[in-house]
């Protein structure tokens, strides 16, 4: 059940990255295009952030990682690259 759970929530949490996070990096990069290191790191850190998804899911299921440990890292990465990255998530 648990594993289930953590599933449904990262599984979501990933949506978010894919949609929101996406268009939040591309305005990003828009409006920062001449600042090419903070360009890159975005970029770098929304890649992690994809990728962190499907391995915090597996671990899960091996049980290699509780419900805290899979869920409140990945939570406070959202909450992290939302508010420095991703401030402006329109799709102009």
């Amino acid at each position: 059940m648990v594993n289930t759970t953590i599933t449904i929530l990262v599984g979501t949490m990933m949506g978010w990255t894919m949609l929101c996070w996406a268009f939040g990096a591309l305005n990003f990069q828009k409006k920062h295009a001449d600042t090419r290191f903070l360009v890159y790191l975005s970029k770098v850190l929304w890649y992690v952030l994809l990728i962190a998804h499907p391995i915090i899911i597996f671990c899960s299921w091996k049980t290699w990682l509780t419900f805290s440990e899979a869920l409140f890292p990945l939570l406070i990465c959202h909450v992290l690259f939302g508010v420095i990255f991703a401030r402006d998530v329109g799709t102009e």
